[in-house]
């Protein structure tokens, strides 16, 4: 495989984790109302955008990082924290309501 090609297939892997995130969040809505039963669905679509506002609040810094740092470590490290944390959510212990 060319290094262009590596590339695309690394951005194209980080654009699908980006929608990943996104999806599941707004999958795991109804666990979360389920968790929550006094919980209005207004109050709770606050947990969306909360989570919404501080992923699209942290691109801006992480540009800037991403540029004197250098994009390549810095989207490695992002990789491996999405990975790491995403490791620690389903390891998890459930609430039992």
């Amino acid at each position: 495989m060319s290094r262009r090609a590596l590339a695309i297939a690394l951005a194209c892997t980080g654009a699908f984790l980006g929608f990943l995130d996104a999806t599941i969040v707004n999958t795991a809505f109804p666990d979360i109302a389920t968790s929550f039963k006094e919980a209005t669905r207004a109050d709770l679509s606050w947990i969306l955008d909360a989570y919404f506002i501080a992923v699209a609040a942290l691109l801006v810094p992480a540009g800037g990082i991403a540029d004197r740092l250098g994009r390549r470590k810095v989207f490695l490290w992002g990789v491996a924290a999405f990975a790491v944390t995403s490791a620690a959510c389903a390891l998890a212990p459930t609430i039992e309501p």
